[in-house]
């Protein structure tokens, strides 16, 4: 058995050659991509139930309840009486909904598709900057985005994967 404290120690997996390594590395950090990618596709569409919400509220009426106070009462404020109507407060309700859900979705839709490029180029050693900035976008998709940018910049900041790629 070997000393691993020992200076002189060689670990097994000094052995491979550095290229074949970092081969190895861009191969197994192109499919983190594509699962990171499919991971944010199916996570993606959880605003479109807000998008779904929304157009719920828009096209459908809600009753609105008999108020149990004559509006002519003597203590009401004349500002506690609303000149909207409920149903218009419904639309607007419903247009917020609309609004969030649809860039939600578009957002990281977005983001997916950007991961999938990215990780079809880093298999065809291609698009450099638009890998590290992908990886920069997907530190926002916590923790299985971070993580994987974060590998993402420890492998490609290696001047021998930098070279691999066309400058």
């Amino acid at each position: 058995m070997t000393n691993p404290y020992d200076p002189t120690y060689t670990p097994s997996y000094a052995s491979v050659p550095a290229g074949q390594a970092d081969n190895d590395h861009l191969r197994i950090l192109a499919i983190c991509h594509y699962v990171c990618a499919a991971i944010q596709a199916l996570t993606g569409l959880m605003p479109a139930f807000y998008l779904a919400m929304g157009v719920f509220f828009l096209t459908h009426s809600f009753p609105t309840p008999a108020s149990t106070y004559p509006s002519t009462t003597p203590f009401a404020s004349p500002y506690s009486a609303s000149t909207a109507s409920p149903a218009s407060d419904e639309k607007v309700v419903g247009w917020v909904f609309v609004a969030m859900g649809s860039i939600g979705v578009i957002f990281v839709e977005t983001c997916a598709f950007l991961t999938l490029l990215s990780g079809l180029s880093i298999a065809k050693r291609r698009r450099y900057m638009l890998i590290m900035i992908s990886a920069g976008v997907n530190c926002l998709f916590m923790p299985h985005g971070t993580i994987l940018a974060i590998f993402t910049f420890v492998v490609l900041l290696r001047p021998s994967v930098r070279n691999q790629f066309p400058r």
